[in-house]
This record gives C-alpha cells, sequence and structure tokens, in this order.
C-alpha cells in the first residue's frame, strides 16, 4: 500500500472513532437520561409499615429451612407486614443466585416472588395483609431452599 493510501486509511478510521464516540455521547446524555427504570435500592413505604429484612444464608443451597434467616418469621399487621430479602450468599468472592418465591398464589401469581437475584443485592418490600401461613422457597433450588412467614391480625 502506498503512503497516500496508507493516510487515507488512517484518516478514514480515525474519523470513524469520533463519529461512534460522538453517537456514544448523544445516546447517553440526550436519549439515556429519558429512560426510567425502578431502582430497587430505593424503597419508600409508609411510616406505619415496619419491615422485616430476610437474609439468605451463606451456603443456602445445599441448606433447607435455615436457608433463609430468621425462619420462620412472624408478621403482624399494621405493625410489622413487610419483608425484604437480601441474598448474602457469597463464598470465596463468589456470589449465588437465588429467589424467594411464595407457593401461595392469587389468581395464578406468586403472592411474592423476588425473581432471581445476586448475591449482595436485595429485593422488595413486599407488602403482607392477610394472615396466613405463607411457604416459600428459593426457584433456583426448590428442593433445598425453604422458608415460612406467618402472618397474624394484631393482638393475636
Amino acid at each position: 500500500m502506498s503512503k497516500a493510501g496508507s493516510t487515507a486509511a488512517g484518516i478514514i478510521v480515525s474519523v470513524l472513532i469520533v463519529a461512534s464516540v460522538g453517537v456514544l455521547g448523544y445516546y447517553q446524555f440526550a436519549i439515556a437520561p429519558n429512560i426510567t427504570t425502578p431502582s430497587s435500592s430505593t424503597v419508600t413505604t409508609p411510616s406505619n409499615i415496619k419491615t422485616v429484612r430476610i437474609n439468605i444464608t451463606v451456603g443456602a443451597a445445599t441448606k433447607t429451612t435455615d436457608a433463609f434467616a430468621p425462619n420462620p418469621v412472624r408478621l403482624v399487621i399494621g405493625t410489622n407486614n413487610s419483608v425484604i430479602f437480601s441474598n448474602l450468599d457469597i463464598q470465596g468472592g463468589v456470589g449465588t443466585f437465588h429467589t424467594a418465591t411464595a407457593r401461595t398464589t392469587v389468581g395464578g401469581q406468586a403472592v411474592f416472588d423476588t425473581g432471581v437475584f445476586d448475591a449482595g443485592d436485595s429485593k422488595g418490600p413486599f407488602l403482607l395483609t392477610t394472615p396466613g401461613t405463607y411457604e416459600y422457597f428459593c426457584s433456583v433450588h426448590p428442593t433445598t431452599m425453604r422458608g415460612t412467614i406467618i402472618v397474624v391480625a394484631a393482638g393475636s
């Protein structure tokens, strides 16, 4: 290739790089700010609702009823009737994906379901307003990870 051809190719590549960076910058600052997604880290609940944190323990996939702590959880309607699940299952710097999915359904949908989330993340709060026993499990490890939430009326 001649020197003039090499120079022309270099100029074309440089122009393409500058154009690409310009397009990405425009997207990031002009288009992307208009896209909103809910943040799982920002949770607003009314002041009369108390929230209980349920932790997914280290090594949870190989445990049963102690994969979630505390377990069982007792919630009192009007006092503490909301739960947040935190995945603390990190071993050797590696996290394990889990869920917390209610076996109880309404209209074919689980009363609560965190969806799959990684170690270090939290999901919720999930508001429980009907007294009853809510068994739940990890859909990734359904035979080994189980928990129970008991919801009672105030004064029970």
